[in-house]
């Protein structure tokens, strides 16, 4: 039986992780991020982003994002939110 893992009060559906294992001159961002399926308010998940210098992104359209890299899979309707942990998150936005 496949149990969903919850994260945050979410449910998750995503792990990424970036890093470099050879340089190509190319703009690789070392860090996380996760996608999560929306239970209620993303509060919790805008709490953590702030004290942990990530960036929330919430009504993705993970169905799309899945596309672009060529993953294709069904997904359920749901309200989508992802989190990223990356070294260019953490870099003040002027």
């Amino acid at each position: 039986m496949n149990k969903a893992t919850p994260f945050l009060g979410h449910e998750l559906v995503l792990i990424e992780e970036e890093y470099i294992t050879h340089y190509i001159g190319c703009c690789v961002s070392p860090g996380a991020g996760v996608t999560v399926k929306v239970h209620g308010s993303t509060k919790n998940l805008q709490q953590f982003a702030r004290a942990s210098h990530c960036t929330l992104t919430d009504h993705v359209d993970l169905a799309q994002e899945l596309r672009d890299v060529a993953i294709k899979t069904k997904l359920a309707k749901a309200r989508y939110a992802s989190l990223s942990c990356r070294e260019r998150d953490a870099e003040p936005q002027f």
